[in-house]
């Protein structure tokens, strides 16, 4: 567990910033734990304004795609596979 915890590291660390990707600004590691800081992705998921709200209208669905699409153009640009 914590060797693919160091890889997950190693990959985060070397991708460059992006928009749309969360990045890893730094690790904090204790005895117990070992804590990732990230980003703020405040807002929530993308779940969350279709139990609000109902489905995605096509233009709000086309945006979110593209905004998907372009996070992970950047990774393959890096050599990161998304998982």
């Amino acid at each position: 567990e914590l060797d693919s915890l160091a890889v997950e590291v190693r990959v985060m660390a070397r991708l460059p910033p992006h928009e749309h990707v969360v990045a890893l600004h730094g690790v904090v590691c204790s005895a117990e734990e070992t804590c990732l800081v990230l980003d703020l992705v405040a807002g929530g998921d993308l779940l969350g304004p279709i139990e609000a709200h109902g489905p995605y209208t096509e233009d709000a669905a086309r945006a979110v795609f593209a905004q998907l699409l372009t996070a992970l153009a950047h990774c393959h640009a890096h050599g990161v596979a998304h998982r």
